[in-house]
């Protein structure tokens, strides 16, 4: 849930946020990149120039993730839609 006006607040936000984990936590700012799952097997697919396992690691990757996103809105609002409501 964005609770953000525009897209500048919530760049903003999101900075501010960064900014605050790489002062508490410097080593976990550090290795933070490892969480950033889509970003990263989205350079293997690149890199391996879309061989059929980075193009699955990429898809699991993804779906891994549309389905959190989906269990965390349920989680904090039952009653919101999710994505698969609109299929």
């Amino acid at each position: 849930m964005v609770r953000e006006q525009s897209v500048a607040e919530l760049i903003s936000h999101e900075l501010r946020w960064r900014r605050t984990i790489r002062i508490l936590s410097p080593s976990g700012y550090r290795f933070s990149f490892i969480t950033f799952g889509l970003p990263i097997t989205t350079l293997q697919l690149l890199v391996a120039g879309g061989t059929a396992s980075a193009v699955i690691i990429f898809a699991i990757t993804a779906l891994s993730n549309a389905s959190l996103a989906m269990l965390r809105s349920t989680a904090i609002d039952p009653g919101a839609p999710n994505c698969f409501s609109c299929l």
